[in-house]
């Protein structure tokens, strides 16, 4: 099945838990639980291929150090979830990228920009001079257009996702178009969780051995979480000691150390290089 088809089906998918679940607060739980599936999977296969080792463990523990050390001093939640949108947006590109196997070059940072200018909107929304902020999302998605009108490449399709995503994103700092504002965010990280899993599943097609146990790994690590989960809502004790997994708060911060530690060196390098 085609890379392209496979995104439109996990859309549909996501789409179809924004029309059943309308609740802001149900679909913020279902976005943690699925996260936390996915950082702890993320972070087995590191271990499963040698990546983590003492380096890795330190520069996890340094990360974690800061981080705490700065929410607890600072305790700001504004500038954890900045933060937080800002990297994602860098591991989103970065990772749509990847699983298109291509790099992300500094050249190409331009598609970041929408991005970026509409989350600044979000996040400020109601401060003085707010529509500058707006009127540069909208340009910086028009040159964005103009760009990919203006380029052919093999990579076309993807870039079409990217920018069906700006696009949605931007639109909705100017009006909330079908609660848009609300669910943008859990649509395109559970998406971003979706094409992770159908892009291991496909690279693993024609392995009947690691496919199985991919698809058992995939399903025992996200029964885990929904078990804790389900501790966590039915009993005090569970809220207590499963509050650091699931609450938002410790969440974000959960999420800040997967994007630091996911990150790849050939991302970084590509961003501060040209393409050949």
């Amino acid at each position: 099945m085609k890379n392209s088809l496979i995104k439109i089906i996990n859309c549909i998918l996501v789409l179809m838990l924004l029309f059943f679940f309308k609740s802001q607060n149900t679909l913020l739980q279902i976005l943690i639980v699925m996260g936390q599936a996915h950082f702890a999977l993320a972070y087995y296969y590191q271990y499963k291929s040698g990546k983590i080792n003492r380096r890795y463990g330190l520069n996890y523990l340094m990360f974690s150090i800061v981080l705490l050390s700065y929410f607890f001093f600072f305790l700001n939640e504004t500038h954890l979830i900045v933060l937080t949108s800002i990297l994602f947006v860098l591991h989103f590109l970065a990772d749509e990228y990847h699983l298109n196997s291509r790099k992300f070059f500094r050249a190409e940072f331009y598609k970041i920009m929408p991005f970026l200018f509409a989350y600044t909107a979000f996040i400020f929304d109601g401060i003085p001079g707010l529509i500058y902020i707006k009127i540069m999302s909208l340009l910086s998605l028009a040159f964005y257009m103009f760009k990919l009108l203006k380029t052919k490449d093999s990579n076309s399709s993807n870039d079409n996702y990217l920018l069906l995503y700006a696009i949605l994103l931007v639109l909705s700092t100017f009006g909330n178009f079908f609660n848009i504002k609300q669910n943008y965010m859990f649509f395109i990280v559970v998406v971003h969780y979706l094409n992770w899993y159908t892009y291991i599943f496909q690279k693993y097609q024609g392995t009947k051995e690691l496919i199985n146990k991919y698809i058992v790994d995939v399903l025992i690590f996200n029964g885990i979480f929904i078990t804790l989960f389900t501790i966590y809502k039915l009993t005090s004790t569970g809220k207590f000691i499963f509050g650091v997994l699931f609450d938002p708060i410790p969440f974000y911060l959960w999420t800040l150390m997967h994007l630091m530690v996911t990150f790849r060196k050939s991302d970084i390098k590509a961003l501060i290089l040209k393409p050949n």
